[in-house]
């Protein structure tokens, strides 16, 4: 046994000898990053060093733009390059990363039950917000602003009523152009009787195409059962400007041209060709509260007493970085629909994640 650790005792004796022999050189590489350790071989094609932090590593040859080597107190440049010992400055070693090394794994601390969580032992609201949001290190169209609102109303005594809204919009602005996609149903009775059932969504797409002037391109669908209409299809066009384009405040305002498609459960379906006047108006007040308010209108060519008003308003505070209170006020007035189906206002209040 007395044999065995002296051989070992003598390996490792030799081992560190030749590894203290190894000489100890500084790698300034192409991109300005530096790299201090012992040199363990050396070739036309790379380098080898073993660095503290990194332990053995290899560096191309074609990314290596100079090797300072150190000897007993002094530096020794390649050959050729005649430098008093006076003139050379200490080249400070900080411990950078360079791009073709892989950092080194962490290591976990603790047993394998603590290296990673069990999927069993997280909770359905973890993954949802975890989808939504990007918890866990999961992130959907993270360029994208995205906010889902919920509001539900329930009111007893005399009249037994309650409202339901779900709504769902996104958007994102690039260089040059600007999209915002919208979906909402809203769903309502009262005393057993239904007075609300509306579904819609939009599509949104404006185009810079001069300082504070723009082309826009909408998309726009809904069904609602209470006005009777199974579905509206409309597809718009027009030009706008740019009143506002601030930090804080952006104002718009335009002129288009828009075609509709109309199909109702007991009479024939309308085709008509309007003209539209649009407004909109995005205010950050601070830091926590957010003023939106957008304004359309549309008139027939045909039949200029068939035109169409929609006006909505909202207020949004920041409860934190990612829940947000809104209140909003809509009011839409179709003249072609019957009197008693041709106005439609709400007041909504809703609690919003935004991810």
């Amino acid at each position: 046994m007395s044999k065995f650790f002296l051989s070992s005792f003598l390996f490792l004796l030799a081992f560190s000898q030749s590894w203290a022999k190894s000489p100890q050189v500084q790698v300034i590489l192409d991109n300005g990053d530096s790299l201090s350790g012992a040199l363990l071989d050396e070739s036309e094609s790379e380098l080898k060093l073993s660095v503290d932090y990194l332990g053995e590593i290899s560096l191309p040859r074609d990314r290596v733009a100079e090797v300072v080597r150190k000897a007993k107190g002094k530096e020794e440049r390649p050959a050729g390059e005649a430098i008093a010992e006076t003139k050379i400055a200490p080249v400070p070693e900080k411990p950078r990363v360079v791009k073709d090394v892989p950092a080194p794994a962490k290591v976990a601390q603790g047993g394998p039950a603590e290296a990673e969580e069990p999927e069993r032992k997280r909770s359905l609201m973890y993954r949802l917000f975890a989808t939504l949001g990007g918890v866990g290190g999961i992130e959907i169209l993270p360029e994208w602003e995205k906010n889902v609102q919920l509001g539900l109303n329930s009111s007893s005594g005399r009249k037994e009523q309650s409202t339901q809204n779900y709504r769902f919009d996104m958007q994102r602005k690039f260089e040059s152009s600007r999209i915002n996609i919208k979906a909402e149903y809203a769903y309502g009775d009262a005393n057993g009787s239904k007075n609300r059932d509306r579904l819609s969504s939009s599509y949104r797409w404006r185009k810079d195409i001069g300082p504070g002037v723009f082309y826009e391109s909408e998309s726009d669908y809904y069904s609602d059962q209470i006005k009777l209409i199974d579905a509206n299809v409309e597809q718009k066009l027009g030009l706008g400007t740019r009143f506002l384009d601030q930090k804080d405040s952006t104002l718009s305002a335009g002129l288009g041209a828009s075609g509709r498609w109309r199909s109702f459960p007991s009479k024939e379906d309308e085709v008509a060709y309007l003209v539209n006047v649009f407004q909109d108006w995005d205010y950050r007040m601070s830091e926590r509260v957010r003023v939106k308010q957008d304004f359309k209108f549309a008139m027939p060519l045909e039949d200029t007493d068939g035109y169409e008003v929609n006006f909505s308003a909202a207020l949004t505070s920041s409860v934190s970085k990612s829940v947000k209170f809104s209140v909003r006020y809509e009011l839409g007035f179709d003249n072609s629909l019957a009197e008693e189906l041709r106005e439609d206002r709400r007041f909504i209040s809703s609690l919003g994640y935004a991810f």
